[in-house]
C-alpha cells in the first residue's frame, strides 16, 4: 500500500480540506514563531498572536476531518493494537504526534518554570502543539483510508458465472 494510494481513499473533498488546514496550521505556526521573536526582543508579541488563532482553527479542522474519516471507516480502527496492519505513513505521523504532544507539554512545563527568560510558556507550546494537531488529523485519515482500501480488497470477487 503505497502513499498515493492512501491519498486517494481519503477523497477529495476531504484531502482539500486537510491542506487548506495545514495551510492555516503553518501560517498560524509562523505567526507564534513571530510573537516568539517579540517577546525574545521584548516587543508586544499581541499582533503576532491574534493572527496564531489560525493555528488552532486549522488544527481542529484537520483534527476534525481526521475523525470524520475515521467516522465513516467501515470498521474499527485499533492504532495500538493493529499496529502493523497501518502502513508506513500512518506509523511515522503517529511518532511524530506523539513526539509533538511531548515537546509541547514539556514547553509548557519548561516555561512554567520560567526557563526561556520572558517568553510565555503558551506561546511556545502553542507554537509546537498547532502542528501536532494537523499531523494527529492526517495520521487519523490516513488510517482510516488504508482501512477502507484492505477491505476493498478483502471482499470477495462477485461470481461470474450465474
Amino acid at each position: 500500500m503505497t502513499v498515493g494510494s492512501l491519498f486517494g481513499g481519503v477523497g477529495r473533498a476531504r484531502l482539500l480540506w486537510l491542506s487548506l488546514a495545514t495551510l492555516a496550521v503553518a501560517a498560524g505556526t509562523a505567526a507564534t514563531v513571530g510573537a516568539l521573536g517579540q517577546e525574545a526582543s521584548g516587543r508586544d508579541p499581541e499582533p503576532y498572536l491574534i493572527w496564531g488563532i489560525l493555528g488552532l482553527a486549522g488544527g481542529y479542522a484537520s483534527l476534525s476531518a481526521g475523525g470524520r474519516a475515521v467516522a465513516a471507516a467501515p470498521g474499527k480502527i485499533r492504532l495500538l493494537r493493529g499496529w502493523r496492519e497501518h502502513p508506513r505513513s500512518v506509523h511515522v505521523l503517529v511518532v511524530l504526534t506523539a513526539l509533538g504532544t511531548a515537546a509541547s507539554i514539556a514547553a509548557m512545563v519548561l516555561g512554567l518554570n520560567h526557563a526561556f527568560g520572558g517568553i510565555r510558556a503558551s506561546t511556545l507550546s502553542a507554537a509546537v502543539y498547532y502542528p501536532t494537531m494537523a499531523l494527529a488529523g492526517w495520521a487519523h485519515a490516513l488510517a482510516a483510508s488504508a482501512l477502507k482500501t484492505r477491505a476493498r480488497q478483502e471482499e470477495p470477487a462477485p461470481d461470474p458465472v450465474g
